[in-house]
């Protein structure tokens, strides 16, 4: 249990943190939209999505996701989040 907001804090820094080690390992290149990968960026995306599709779950905001990504790469050449993707029967997947 949450007593302080210290505690608050120290859970998100450790949240941020393992987020960001799982997520966002390697080097920009080809595979991440020559993008290194940010924690923020792919959390804003997400509220984004969220706030503007009452219905999104996570089949629908993983193809959100990677669709946005490909599409600002395709016009930028630079993804938006860094993440990359594979491919799946049921759509695009974050690695």
């Amino acid at each position: 249990m949450l007593k302080t907001t210290d505690d608050t804090l120290l859970l998100g820094q450790r949240l941020y943190s393992q987020i960001s080690e799982y997520f966002c390992s390697g080097a920009p290149s080809i595979l991440n939209g020559f993008q290194r990968c940010s924690v923020d960026k792919v959390v804003e995306m997400i509220k984004f999505f969220a706030v503007n599709d009452v219905r999104v779950l996570k089949v629908k905001l993983m193809k959100y996701l990677w669709y946005s990504d490909f599409l600002h790469f395709k016009r930028n050449t630079v993804s938006i989040s860094g993440l990359s993707y594979v491919g799946l029967r049921s759509g695009q997947y974050r690695i």
